[in-house]
């Protein structure tokens, strides 16, 4: 993962200079996965991914006349994961009511269902029952 992480945050910088705010953008999503899925302490995973998120975030709403609305979706699917994995539950469910709204401004059905069944989820580790229930109620109708 040390190596794929070099790699993202080389091609980063590659379509910085080269001014493709867009490829940069999904370089930064690249390594928000990344650092996700790296092993070590969460806190860290957290300030990280937020960090990359803060800096995507931008270059996709730059992206074209509307943005790239599923890019932005997707940085805050992996906010809310990194959250999650540091035990923060209710920032996780925050970020991933942002990305479910994108999902949904997106018309991207499958990706707001698995939105829906990540905050059912994320609930039922705050014994948020009712909430855990109507998203995963409401997930299943998609599927």
């Amino acid at each position: 993962r040390e190596r794929a992480k070099e790699w993202a945050a080389s091609a980063r910088r590659l379509f910085a200079e080269l001014g493709e705010s867009r490829l940069e953008a999904q370089a930064l999503l690249a390594l928000v996965n990344i650092v996700i899925k790296q092993h070590g302490n969460p806190i860290n995973a957290v300030n990280e991914t937020k960090q990359l998120v803060d800096a995507a975030l931008p270059l996709l709403r730059a992206a074209g006349p509307a943005g790239d609305v599923v890019g932005e979706a997707v940085a805050m699917h992996g906010l809310a994961c990194a959250r999650a994995l540091s035990g923060f539950y209710e920032g996780a469910a925050d970020a991933g009511r942002e990305a479910l709204q994108l999902f949904r401004k997106a018309k991207r059905r499958r990706q707001e269902a698995f939105e829906l069944q990540c905050l059912a989820v994320w609930s039922l580790a705050m014994e948020d029952w009712q909430a855990s229930r109507d998203a995963a109620e409401e997930a299943m109708a998609i599927y």
